[in-house]
Parts: structure tokens; sequence; C-alpha cells
């Protein structure tokens, strides 16, 4: 009888045991990422997590961090083929542009290099998270996506 016991202990052990350890692992590396502000560790995951946007394969990127004002700009160039890019625009849930034109507060050159962009192709959201704000702007033709993370 004192085995049953022991072995119905043991397994139930496992059984709980195992799957709260990875939970706890997983929700472990989920903070970690939120965390993380600078470009080097997690950068996509991060950007993906606070913005809802999904990142795709990209081909280059440049990406950098203000320790000062904390906010994180980033350009990403990504390998996506033309028939792609309705789809992508609807499931990141993407406005298109209209007057006036969403502006990136920490790099104003930016606002001028896209005012040559023909606004039919520009697609944007923006948002907050906890006490950030954030914006994307995506360029249909280029399929190259501007972020600016703030606060």
């Amino acid at each position: 009888m004192q085995t049953w016991k022991t072995v119905t202990i043991v397994l139930v052990s496992i059984v709980v045991g195992i799957p709260a350890f990875f939970y706890v692992c997983l929700w472990g590396l989920g903070s970690y990422i939120m965390r993380c502000r600078g470009c080097e560790r997690f950068n996509i995951d991060n950007i993906e997590c606070r913005t809802g946007t999904n990142i795709v394969t990209v081909d280059s990127f440049w990406c950098r961090y203000n320790d000062t004002t904390k906010t994180k700009t980033a350009i990403f160039y990504m390998d996506m083929p033309r028939n792609e890019t309705k789809e992508y625009i609807s499931q990141n849930k993407l406005l298109k542009i209209t007057a006036p034109f969403p502006l990136f507060k920490a790099i104003p050159r930016w606002n001028d290099s896209m005012q040559h962009i023909p606004a039919q192709q520009l697609f944007y959201k923006k948002g907050t998270y906890k006490k950030e704000s954030w914006m994307v702007l995506f360029d249909s033709s280029t399929a190259t996506v501007w972020i600016e993370l703030e606060g």
C-alpha cells in the first residue's frame, strides 16, 4: 500500500512539476525579452511584442537606442514578395496614410525623407504599451518598416 502512495505522489509531482517548470521558464524568457531595450539582443522579438507587428524575414536592418531619451528607432528591410504586401498590411492591422502625415519624434530627418514617398504606398499604426508609445510605418513598395519606440 505504501508503494502505491509513493508512486502516486511521484507521478503527480512529475505531471504537475514539469509543465510548471516549462511555464516558468517561458514566462521568464518573455519577461527578459520585454526588458531588453537595446538593439543587440532580441531586437525583433522585443519590437514584435511591444507593437504587435510581425517582422518577417529581414535582408538588413538599422537600429539605434538612445539611453537618455529611452527611445529605440529601427528600420527593417524585409525580404517580402510584392504579392504578399496586402496580406502583411491586413495581418498587422496597418492603416493607409492620410493627412496629416504621422511624424517620428526621435529622428526628424525620417519625416523629410518620407515626404518623397507616394502616400498610397505608406501604411502605419501607432499605439501605447504601458508607459511607452510606438509607431510603425510600412512602405508597401519596398517592404521597408520604420519603427519608433519611446518611453
